[in-house]
């Protein structure tokens, strides 16, 4: 198995086509840390030829959250690379920005809650808008300012590097979502058809600065 970064594909990618080095023996690669350029998922597959390939989503306050399973070699090369779904154990919602969730296809932030996540930053005064509890929810959920998109098939599309407006009406058509009372969303139930479904795709780099001055402090 190889997980690394972006930047080291590219330069396996571009070393082998100097000297045709291949790594038919690996089974598993995935992809974390940053987002991965179209053209460089495009290549994976001549690198790594008997390989299935995984985009994992994590900030450094959750560490690994999400996943999804790539297809390059089937000529499945998104724009905007998913993240997929949440792995084992990790709860991760879509807020409104008014104090509900999104359910169905619509826009809003991703909170996530995993059993490794941080308790916090060294500097108390960073905590502030970073973490969020909900009512009849014992868990303390990570507010990752990343925008995401759910469509109707259960994926999910990044809406960019936007942030919600938490000051201030909503403007016309930022969020088509339905939104629900969060004692009832954050609960998951299994009766719900979008349950499972709890997810994102991101495109801005989750090591954002806020989570590196924390870490140095």
């Amino acid at each position: 198995m190889v997980q690394a970064v972006p930047m080291l594909y590219r330069l396996l990618i571009d070393a082998a086509r100097e000297d045709g080095h291949t790594f038919p023996t690996v089974k598993h690669v995935l992809t974390t840390g940053d987002k991965m350029p179209a053209t460089s998922l495009k290549e994976l597959p001549r690198l790594f030829p008997n390989a299935r390939f995984f985009n994992i989503y994590g900030c450094t306050e959750t560490n690994d959250s999400l996943m999804q399973e790539l297809h390059p070699a089937d000529g499945e090369i998104p724009a905007n690379i998913p993240v997929g779904q949440p792995l084992p154990g990790v709860t991760a919602l879509m807020e409104d920005g008014d104090g509900g969730f999104v359910e169905g296809e619509g826009t809003g932030e991703l909170v996530v809650w995993t059993p490794f996540q941080t308790q916090g930053y060294l500097k108390a005064a960073l905590n502030e808008g970073k973490f969020s509890s909900y009512p009849d929810d014992e868990k303390r959920y990570f507010r990752t300012g990343d925008i995401v998109r759910r469509h109707a098939d259960g994926f999910a599309h990044v809406g960019g590097a936007q942030r919600l407006l938490r000051e201030g009406p909503r403007r016309s058509g930022e969020h088509t979502g339905r939104r629900a009372r969060p004692s009832r969303s954050t609960r998951t139930s299994s009766r719900s058809p979008w349950s499972r479904y709890r997810t994102s795709w991101r495109e801005a780099d989750c090591m954002r600065s806020s989570a590196a001055s924390s870490t140095a402090s």
